[in-house]
């Protein structure tokens, strides 16, 4: 039961959170939220810290933009957790499977950020 962690400099494999505490821990905040983007064609939750953007001195993790870099989509920063969009019937998240961990993996590319001068996580899609 495997999710994909993301900081500015890692991508790296974890077992899903199984408690709210673990949450916060891997992302290191107090209050977090989710958003919902694609990646190759499917789509994935990417947890972040909800205050991240408000923090002084923040670096940006993923960046998101679409259409041949046409439409720009946001920056999340912080760690990001990355997992199934999906919720089983007693509203839990769900593990990627391998398929999709292959997939992430191929789709990010690490970037310098135009704006920060840090590097960061793209995804294009």
């Amino acid at each position: 039961m495997s999710v994909i962690k993301l900081t500015p400099n890692t991508m790296e494999v974890i077992p899903l959170p199984d408690s709210l505490a673990k949450w916060h821990k891997e992302l290191n905040c107090s209050c977090f939220t989710v958003t919902y983007r694609p990646i190759n064609n499917k789509l994935y939750a990417i947890f972040a810290d909800d205050e991240g953007l408000l923090k002084q001195g923040y670096v940006p993790t993923l960046i998101l933009d679409y259409d041949n870099n046409k439409r720009y989509n946001g920056v999340l920063v912080g760690n990001l957790i990355i997992t199934n969009e999906s919720t089983d019937e007693e509203g839990f998240t769900l593990p990627l499977t391998e398929e999709d961990i292959v997939s992430i993996k191929a789709n990010l590319k690490t970037v310098q950020h135009r704006y920060k001068k840090e590097y960061a996580w793209r995804c294009n899609e």
